[in-house]
């Protein structure tokens, strides 16, 4: 069963979904979660997993360098360095009410029809 349970967790499945997955009742997982063989294992495999991961990251971002796309780059900084990166949050006063958005809301300078240019004749 463990080797079903590693094998789960280096394809990207949560342990919580494994542990479904197999059908482990309550008493089976708190055997498993006090075995310190086990732990060491799911956290081994679970870096494994994570390494691959940014191993194709990296992949993709090469080639999307390549192209002049940086969005996987600026992506990876916003996380791995979001002190620095991550985008500012906005705290409201009232918990669980958006921001309204910003985008498209102010008009374009171009297309303000309030100038009296008569040369300016699109109509």
């Amino acid at each position: 069963m463990n080797d079903q349970i590693y094998n789960m967790l280096q394809s990207g499945i949560p342990l919580e979904t494994i542990y479904a997955l197999l059908g482990l009742q309550d008493s089976q997982i708190k055997e498993l979660e006090n075995d310190a063989e086990f732990n060491r294992k799911i956290k081994f495999y679970t870096a494994s997993y994570e390494s691959n991961l940014l191993d194709r990251l990296e992949r993709v971002m090469d080639i999307n360098e390549c192209k002049g796309i940086s969005t996987e780059i600026r992506w990876l900084l916003s996380r791995r360095f979001s002190d620095r990166y991550g985008s500012k949050q906005v705290i409201m006063a009232s918990p669980g009410v958006l921001p309204p958005t910003t985008v498209g809301i102010l008009p374009d300078i171009d297309d303000d029809d309030t100038d009296n240019d008569p040369s300016d004749n699109n109509d």
